[in-house]
């Protein structure tokens, strides 16, 4: 299995058929999946958008961090600090969701061919993940 799920080899569902009833109907609607701003119909402020070119300007650099942005991993080793836990902020990696922390997790803590023993009960994405990483879920 290659990639990740996408519209090509998932059936069309329920609501994928309300939505399309809706769009025929002449409703306008949202696509909070869209994360081209381009293309969502959003009207922005001129004067937000100027206020960002200019933050842009002055700053005139781009150095994203893999592990998130240094600031947000900061401020969870404060966090955690007050609770009597000592963290680095290269030891925090900040992602999207719990899905794509487990799909990395999988992808890094395994080889293919390997095995994770996972509650009989565990996580739905498991199975998916296991199977994008080539590795064999057990149940215990």
């Amino acid at each position: 299995m290659s990639g990740f799920l996408s519209s090509d080899n998932i059936d069309t569902n329920r609501i994928e058929l309300e939505r399309q009833a809706m769009l025929r109907a002449g409703m306008q609607l949202a696509d909070a999946t869209c994360s081209n701003p381009t293309l969502t119909g959003y009207l922005f402020p001129q004067s937000i958008l100027k206020e960002g070119f200019n933050h842009f300007l002055r700053q005139r650099k781009y150095s994203p961090d893999g592990r998130g942005l240094h600031s947000a991993r900061l401020s969870i080793v404060e966090y955690y600090k007050k609770r009597g836990l000592i963290l680095s902020p290269e030891s925090v990696f900040l992602t999207a969701s719990t899905s794509e922390s487990y799909s990395l997790l999988f992808s890094l803590l395994a080889d293919a061919g390997d095995n994770f023993l996972v509650p009989s009960i565990s996580y739905p994405l498991f199975d998916y993940f296991s199977a994008h990483a080539k590795v064999e879920m057990v149940p215990y």
